[in-house]
């Protein structure tokens, strides 16, 4: 019995899906049967062998390789489609996609609960670096003590396709609060 966990990946081209399918394909429990980005197009939606697909339309990709999980990394508007489709067919979602705000995700979620009689998981990640998300802490915590101002500064490749980052974003929306009003 194959006791592997079977992942579509969702914005594969770019550097995280690219990441992802990398280290998935490197994990023995771990297996990639989809890869979906609509920068494929001209591809027309390929099933390279009997398990793997990979292409531009999401519900056909779970139609023929029924992944256990969705690992989404494109943006904000396609996640919700994405997540929506996903969900829809009971299949947990995991979102590292950038660009929207958190407190939507949870009204997203809740909705749900008047559709469905069991509801698959769906964890959503402002970013998945442990470090990052300690840093962001320190800095609350630094901000509360010395009640000082906080400037955020990012720097990224040429290409990132959001500027600024979702993770720029999140840290902000966590600090600006912390921050004395005549300092904003």
């Amino acid at each position: 019995m194959d006791d592997k966990i079977r992942v579509l990946v969702a914005g594969a081209c770019g550097n995280m899906g690219l990441a992802s399918i990398g280290a998935i394909a490197q994990h023995p429990r771990l297996e990639v049967v989809a890869s979906v980005d609509p920068r494929w197009d001209d591809l027309k939606n390929l099933t390279i062998s009997d398990d793997y697909f990979i292409g531009t339309d999401i519900e056909r990709a779970i139609d023929e390789t029924g992944p256990d999980v969705l690992l989404d990394f494109t943006n904000a508007e396609a996640a919700e489609i994405n997540a929506t489709i996903a969900l829809g067919q009971d299949i947990p979602v995991v979102v590292g996609t950038t660009g929207y705000d958190l407190p939507w995700w949870n009204e997203f979620y809740v909705q749900w609960l008047d559709h469905v009689t069991s509801l698959p998981a769906l964890f959503v990640a402002p970013n998945f670096a442990l470090q990052t998300i300690a840093t962001v802490k320190s800095a609350m915590m630094f901000v509360q003590t010395t009640r000082c101002g906080v400037e955020i500064i990012e720097r990224h490749r040429r290409v990132k396709a959001d500027s600024p980052s979702g993770t720029a974003v999140w840290a902000a929306q966590q600090l600006a609060p912390l921050v004395p009003e005549e300092l904003r």
